[in-house]
């Protein structure tokens, strides 16, 4: 067979190779599919020639090989019986065509292209090893795919279609990931797996369920405008011998519903960029908090005011809905906090003194002994000023509690007069504030 020939062989439809039974699976012509593997063995591998492009692939013979050693115990498929099953070099299955369930699990490849290639039935990859770069742009995986235990270097999913489910289960990558306006129209799971380089999930508008349980991120997993109906991310960075520490999430510009689950995890490295997380069911999660401990802290490098009040804002509804009035609280203040250096850096400087005033004395109203100890020591301050009216020290005294608490009755008549009444007005309203921040504080101390 001429080289032209062969070539319009391999590239030949071959739907006219099967017929289907009453249950819709392709019984094939073995005789026609064990001819295409032996030519596949002799004119391409015994080559070293990995260029399958437009290639249409029959059914696969058999799988089977040495999971230890990964040598085929065959002579089916690319290899011969006892071949170690590596691609020694660049391989290409750009536009092909896999008719029935594509067994290649247990490969090695160096840098590989999927671009465009259809897989009409299942296909496995199951402990393949992607040495290079792993590219399936355009890539439509009609059945479940499956890619358990694999490993990648660099992976490019851009543009891929998962018809049904795709298992990463157990999957380590490596330096660079990225789905870039992937589709999952059903379920990706990315059980055990491990990240230790830049995973994105970018831009990607159909997105029916992801979910990540018990994964190990070394590096940084960012989801990135991208709309997501269902995401579950349970016990990250947990269960494992070694300590590690808070994952590395980054969430920008995506849309996040009630049915997005972030359990068992330590938030301290999670950011949400102009997100709205007021829906987010989050459970069991460790929030960070600055070093007084009195407001969460989430990562705000990079960040801008008006974005990380928008993510404490949604943090502090979220769990207003759910009742959870310490949480809301912390997350209120730190929105305080924040509006406060953002009033600052803009030069809106009354406003940033009221709310200065609002979070030195009465902690946003958040801790009930804030206030309460500014009362005192106001009734402290300003009744060392009264002792100079008549240096006593007992009446002195009395006037410091009627000063801040007019409704209190003392033995002194008109206990001030002249300039000493400019003086009780201000401890009068400062007196005032501070009871009145005390009571809001104790209000929501006690609220259910």
């Amino acid at each position: 067979m001429t080289p032209e020939k062969l070539d319009k062989y391999f590239k030949a439809d071959k739907s006219a190779w099967f017929k289907s039974n009453s249950v819709g699976e392709k019984v094939w012509d073995e005789n026609k599919v064990d001819d295409f593997w032996d030519l596949i063995r002799e004119h391409k591998m015994d080559k070293q020639d990995y260029n399958f492009e437009d290639f249409v692939f029959p059914k696969f013979q058999q799988d089977g090989y040495d999971a230890t050693n990964r040598k085929s115990t065959f002579d089916y498929d690319f290899w011969y019986k006892g071949q170690v099953m590596n691609f020694d070099g660049d391989s290409s299955f750009v536009r092909a065509k896999f008719l029935d369930t594509a067994l290649l699990r247990g490969i090695q490849f160096k840098k590989v292209k999927f671009i465009k290639t259809i897989f009409e039935s299942n296909s496995s990859f199951n402990n393949c090893i992607f040495l290079d770069e792993a590219k399936f742009g355009h890539a439509i995986f009609k059945k479940t795919a499956n890619f358990s235990e694999a490993n990648f270097n660099l992976l490019s999913m851009a543009n891929a279609e998962f018809e049904q489910w795709a298992y990463f289960y157990k999957v380590r990558f490596g330096s660079v990931i990225r789905f870039y306006r992937t589709k999952f129209r059903e379920k990706a799971t990315f059980d055990y797996s491990t990240f230790n380089g830049i995973c994105e999930f970018d831009n990607n508008s159909e997105i029916n369920e992801l979910r990540f349980f018990s994964v190990i991120i070394n590096g940084r997993v960012i989801f990135k405008e991208s709309n997501i109906s269902k995401l579950t991310l349970e016990s990250i960075n947990k269960g494992n011998d070694k300590p590690l520490g808070p994952p590395n999430l980054e969430f920008e510009r995506s849309l996040l519903t009630k049915n997005c689950i972030i359990s068992n995890i330590d938030m301290s490295n999670t950011s949400f960029d102009q997100c709205d997380i007021s829906e987010v069911d989050f459970r069991r999660c460790v929030w960070p908090k600055n070093k007084n401990n009195n407001r969460i802290l989430l990562n705000e490098n990079g960040k801008g005011y008006r974005d990380l009040e928008e993510q404490y804002r949604g943090l502090k509804k979220n769990f207003d809905s759910k009742k959870d009035w310490e949480l809301s609280g912390l997350a209120y203040v730190s929105e305080m906090d924040i509006r406060r250096r953002r009033l600052f850096k803009e030069k809106h400087y009354f406003n940033c003194f009221i709310y200065w005033f609002y979070g030195f004395f009465g902690r946003y109203t958040q801790d009930f002994k804030r206030p309460l100890v500014s009362l005192f020591i106001l009734i402290g301050v300003f009744s060392g000023m009264y002792y100079f009216m008549d240096f006593d020290v007992l009446k002195a005294f009395q006037r410091g509690i009627k000063g801040a608490l007019p409704y209190l009755a003392i033995d002194t008549e008109n206990p001030f007069k002249g300039y000493w009444l400019i003086a009780r007005n201000i401890e009068f309203l400062l007196g005032g504030t501070f009871l009145t921040f005390f009571i809001l504080a104790l209000r929501k101390r006690f609220k259910q």
